[in-house]
């Protein structure tokens, strides 16, 4: 292969690392500080007394996932701790909402694996345990274990992905790499400069790819 050839094909595994990069970086720069807002505003309102409105914010923080971020399992915390407490205050729907919260979190930071696994099968526990401390409708002949149990298998039912969502995560993945692949491929001339021209089919394709990923990541 001749050193233009060569030199162009640099230029196009060059620019797919970096339009990579950038994305990646873009993304994981707007979960760091959408995470951090929602934690601090999830301590404002737990400061004031307002513990329903600091559970949704630091289900929100916990949901901004990032790997090493500190946002993440200080979150987490804070919302195992209103659980915790409210379970001792005998404030069983607070802390319900609270379980509640740390399942969602979980589930909405799983992709390939759940980074929150253990957190998620204490949120189930708890939420079984506390379910089945709650009323029982007149005529359900019941007991307690009976309901914790039937909650646990409701829980589990729906802990695997939505397999249509699924496949929107895995047609946004390769739709993103397509669009990469003909950025490097298009979006550099024959002299081996930058050729945006060339290249809006790459942009239109890793947009697409970007939006059906995110989806798929937020419903599956």
């Amino acid at each position: 292969m001749k050193g233009p050839s060569w030199a162009r094909l640099a230029a196009r595994v060059a620019l797919i690392v970096a339009v990579i990069s950038a994305t990646a970086g873009a993304m994981t720069v707007r979960a760091l500080v959408e995470g951090e807002r929602e934690y601090r505003a999830s301590g404002t309102l737990l400061a004031s007394g307002e513990l329903e409105q600091a559970i949704v914010r630091a289900r929100r923080a916990a949901a901004w996932y990032v790997p090493g971020a500190a946002h993440v399992p200080a979150a987490y915390e804070r919302l195992i701790g209103i659980a915790k407490v409210a379970e001792g205050r005998s404030d069983t729907r607070l802390a319900l909402l609270a379980w509640h919260a740390v399942r969602s979190a979980s589930l909405s930071s799983r992709w390939v694996v759940e980074p929150h696994t253990r957190e998620r099968l204490v949120a189930d526990a708890s939420i079984a345990r506390l379910s089945a401390r709650l009323p029982i409708a007149p005529g359900a002949e019941k007991t307690e274990p009976e309901v914790e149990r039937e909650v646990l298998e409701a829980l589990s039912r729906h802990e695997h992905p939505f397999a249509p969502w699924v496949l929107v995560l895995l047609s946004g993945f390769g739709l993103l790499t397509a669009g990469f692949a003909t950025l490097g491929m298009r979006a550099v001339d024959a002299t081996g400069k930058p050729s945006w021209r060339r290249a809006h089919w790459g942009i239109w394709l890793s947009a697409a790819g970007l939006i059906a990923w995110a989806l798929g990541l937020w419903r599956a």
